[in-house]
């Protein structure tokens, strides 16, 4: 029995996929880039992992006498030791000089009574913005109300009365039987960021890819041994090829990395909402790299492509502008129409399948609408090719563009 033929476009995408994954900026930014992603991550995690600061603390009165220091001037705070000023209490400008010359982190002076009308409370940092002092201003709040509370003679109980939320019984007209989703919500969104990165990466290889062949004049030899079609069909699945294994290891990263940071995912997790997210996704990455293949075609190099071709190499992602919306009404009219559009159902139909607006035979019509659009867009990149690529010194315009993607 004769040996079955391979399909014309195997040794093109079998070139194009080995050509990538073998270059040494392919492997720095794929595999040692998430490694030392993880490692700076972990390291700067155990460093400030259970940190204390040191606050200098002190009360005064109206004639700015000290009235409580140290531990007694306020209740205790996770993260924070709070220090006796010494010397420097009361003045702010002394406390300054201290905490320059890192005596302590920063010095917090409290009025003697908090419960008084519109205290002042005087915070000094070494710098602006510091993060961990956020914690100090809710904690003083707590204190001031406790304090005022008190001076109109209110017991903890009745404080504790007047603040006590009210009990919210929500009822939902649409039931989803299947549980807690918010663990399937969180990855499904993580694998849609994550296909929207991947495509940065994708595309920058596949627009340097095509534009450098064109430039180095060797499509001339290319295309008296192999198909226009098969050419560019090797090339559009060869960097598919290569964004899922960019996926795929950043994924495996961002696993290996929520292990130290103790990270647990809330609910469950659905295995056929994942499986359709990768399926769209997959569907996205096939279709916008045939895009992007079709505008390179009509380029004479990457110079020529950042002028007009460039306005549509950001059209993949556009529909991350509409997942506020999405989140906030998935089954607002104008969004299901939007997300049935090939550019934007890789992201949006899924988006709207997590949150329960999305019935199966939207999503068996977005699979079909998202073939059709990647088998079309081939053959356009295909054409493109076969009439652009050999055309040398010539700025492409768009007409000139539409018209050879009719050309059979």
């Amino acid at each position: 029995m004769a040996r079955e033929r391979r399909p014309d476009w195997w040794p093109v995408a079998r070139w194009e996929l080995l050509r990538i994954v073998r270059r040494p900026d392919f492997i720095l930014s794929v595999v040692l880039t998430p490694l030392i992603a993880i490692g700076v991550s972990v390291g700067m995690g155990a460093l400030t992992k259970n940190r204390t600061h040191s606050v200098a603390v002190v009360r005064v009165d109206a004639s700015g006498a000290v009235t409580a220091r140290g531990e007694g001037a306020v209740p205790p705070l996770k993260g924070i030791r709070w220090l006796d000023p010494g010397d420097a209490a009361g003045d702010t400008t002394a406390l300054a000089a201290a905490v320059r010359d890192k005596r302590f982190d920063a010095a917090l002076v409290l009025p003697t009574s908090l419960g008084g009308e519109s205290p002042e409370v005087h915070l000094v940092t070494r710098r602006a913005g510091a993060f961990w002092t956020r914690a100090l201003e809710p904690h003083v709040a707590a204190q001031r109300l406790q304090e005022r509370a008190a001076a109109f003679g209110l017991s903890a109980e009745q404080l504790a009365s007047l603040a006590s939320e009210p009990q919210w019984r929500r009822h939902v007209s649409i039931r989803d039987t299947r549980g807690d989703r918010r663990g399937t919500v969180l990855v499904t969104f993580a694998i849609l960021m994550l296909m929207v990165t991947v495509l940065l990466t994708s595309i920058s290889y596949l627009m340097v890819g095509i534009s450098g062949e064109k430039t180095a004049r060797v499509t001339e030899v290319v295309v008296s041994a192999v198909s226009p079609q098969a050419w560019m069909d090797g090339k559009i699945l060869a960097f598919t090829a290569v964004g899922l294994i960019v996926g795929i290891v950043w994924a495996g990263s961002l696993l290996l990395l929520a292990g130290p940071m103790s990270f647990v995912l809330p609910g469950s997790i659905d295995a056929g909402y994942l499986l359709i997210t990768l399926l769209y996704a997959t569907l996205g990455l096939m279709l916008y790299n045939a895009f992007i293949a079709a505008l390179m075609a009509s380029a004479q190099n990457i110079q020529t492509a950042s002028r007009w071709q460039g306005s549509f190499v950001m059209l993949p992602f556009l529909p991350v502008m509409f997942l506020g919306a999405l989140v906030d009404s998935p089954d607002a009219p104008w969004l299901v129409v939007v997300s049935h559009i090939p550019f934007f159902s890789p992201v949006m139909l899924p988006a709207r399948m997590v949150l329960a607006a999305v019935p199966p035979w939207e999503l068996a019509l977005g699979v079909i609408v998202l073939v059709v659009s990647f088998w079309f867009m081939r053959i356009v990149a295909g054409r493109i090719f076969r009439m652009g690529m050999l055309m040398y010194g010539k700025d492409m315009t768009l007409p000139e563009l539409i018209r050879w993607a009719r050309v059979k």
